[in-house]
């Protein structure tokens, strides 16, 4: 090793001993970080250190041994990757002047590792599927042959991972070498196969719920969300804001049903084991649809449109009262976009297409706070299937979401209070479409897609009827019988 790699390792070793997680294996940890520390370039050494030392320049406590281990697996190379300085060069490809923000030699190792074993796994995973193909057919092999079956699919472990933690060095770490690096050639073809979610995910906590109408305005919003029957009031104070005050986002800034609508699918994705998600694979965990169904080029653009946004908005979620009353060891504070997601453009069948990888073992923030209270609701993907009664629009799409979200509701076994109400309001859908007052036309083109919709959950018997109710000689909505 060279004389900055020695320093890189003591650092690290150093910063290793403080580490009192024990979901953590240490050893794992240490055996790849050593890995990665004797890979990197002479440039991408002196990157490191000197961007750890420009984060603290003068500190008299050492900030290594005083980082928190339940950090350690947050990576933040989004952050320095979409950050430029003043000549538009991203701050990882060059040393941080002082007063910047960078990272502790420590933690960017740890986070090379991670990345690096994130994308690992979506590499190979194709790799022994196939393999545990072939074992099955051959059920007579030798035990020398299982051996060298075994040495090769190391072999193969080793190369693959080498491969793409010098891949990372030089993209992330080395300017010099940086130029002969894509992100191509991390994100290909092979890595973006798609798991396909055998299960959706509606994320039903009364913040996700509320989320659309919550102001994107870095102003702390306190929100009541204990049930009536709670046996004491508890609140979760939430704070919205975007990254950056010169933003141009498609559709406007603020967090819509149909920006929810996309972050649930993506999470359907997350939970299926995917690495990397495209927003083709998104719309099709959105509507329950396979790879042969043909996506408009509009309705992709809307997808990614909507993922961008949640990759911008920051959020500061205050939870210790429903930790402490869901018995949760979670912290008290979760800070993160709500969405930590890499971003490249791929070639892939001769055509160009974006493509997204979380960059974090960690849950997407709004994932991890409704695990707090378990509610989330989780349903067939067939219920999103409903091309056959009315096309997928973005109205439908947010409209089928909620009818969805409101039958599984009156459907739960759980003794809540809204199980007793199994009324749909009209004007509570017209509110998830706009902040505005929908013209008479909009409002009878979203009953006839609700008819539609109904009658084809009553077609599949997820519902038994409906039957629509007024008040006065006003239409009021209807009442679901599951």
């Amino acid at each position: 090793m060279t004389a900055n790699q020695e320093k890189i390792k003591k650092l690290f070793l150093e910063y290793l001993e403080t580490i009192e997680d024990t979901s953590i294996d240490k050893k794992a940890l240490k055996n790849n970080a050593l890995n990665v520390i004797s890979a990197l370039t002479p440039a991408a050494a002196k990157n490191i250190l000197e961007s750890d030392k420009a984060q603290n320049p003068a500190e008299e406590t050492d900030p290594i041994k005083e980082a928190d281990p339940e950090e350690v697996n947050r990576i933040i190379l989004n952050y320095l990757l979409e950050t430029t300085d003043s000549e538009g060069i991203p701050l990882l490809y060059r040393p941080i002047t002082a007063g910047g923000k960078g990272q502790t030699v420590a933690k960017s190792i740890i986070e090379l590792v991670d990345y690096g074993l994130a994308m690992l796994n979506a590499e190979l995973r194709p790799i022994f599927e196939k393999e545990h193909k072939k074992f099955e057919k051959k059920q007579k092999k030798t035990e020398q042959e299982r051996q060298e079956n075994e040495d090769n699919l190391r072999k193969l472990i080793f190369e693959k991972y080498n491969s793409i933690i010098k891949r990372l060095i030089t993209l992330l770490w080395d300017k010099e070498a940086a130029g002969s690096v894509e992100d191509s050639d991390i994100f290909t073809p092979e890595t973006l196969i798609s798991v396909i979610p055998k299960e959706s995910f509606i994320l039903n906590d009364k913040v996700n719920k509320l989320l659309p109408i919550i102001d994107v305005d870095g102003q702390e919003q306190p929100l009541i969300v204990s049930g009536k029957k709670a046996k004491k009031e508890l609140t979760t104070t939430i704070l919205l804001s975007y990254a950056g005050d010169n933003l141009e986002l498609k559709g406007g800034k603020s967090w819509t049903a149909y920006d929810r609508a996309v972050h649930n699918a993506v999470i359907s994705l997350w939970e299926a084991g995917n690495t990397y998600f495209t927003p083709e694979m998104v719309y099709r965990a959105m509507n329950g649809i396979t790879a042969d169904d043909y996506i408009s080029p509009t309705a992709v653009a809307d997808v990614e449109a909507s993922i961008e946004k949640s990759r911008v908005i920051k959020a500061v979620i205050k939870c210790s009262d429903v930790s402490a009353a869901y018995k949760k060891k979670s912290t008290a504070t979760l800070d993160a976009f709500l969405l930590e997601v890499r971003k490249a453009t791929v070639k892939a069948g001769g055509t160009t297409k974006a493509a997204y990888c979380f960059i974090s073992q960690a849950k997407p923030i709004l994932y991890e706070y409704s695990q707090i209270s378990g509610e989330i609701l989780a349903f067939s993907p067939k219920l999103l299937q409903t091309k056959k009664a009315v096309n997928s629009t973005a109205d439908v799409i947010v409209i089928r979401e909620y009818l969805i979200r409101r039958i599984e509701e009156m459907k739960s076994p759980r003794k809540t209070a809204y199980r007793q109400n199994h009324k749909i309001k009209y004007a509570a859908i017209y509110s998830l479409l706009s902040k505005e007052e929908l013209t008479k036309d909009k409002q009878k083109k979203t009953k006839s897609h609700i008819e539609k919709l109904l009658k084809y959950y009553v077609g599949t018997k997820y519902i038994k009827g409906y039957e629509e109710y007024t008040i006065g000689r006003r239409k009021e909505g209807v009442i679901i019988d599951v």
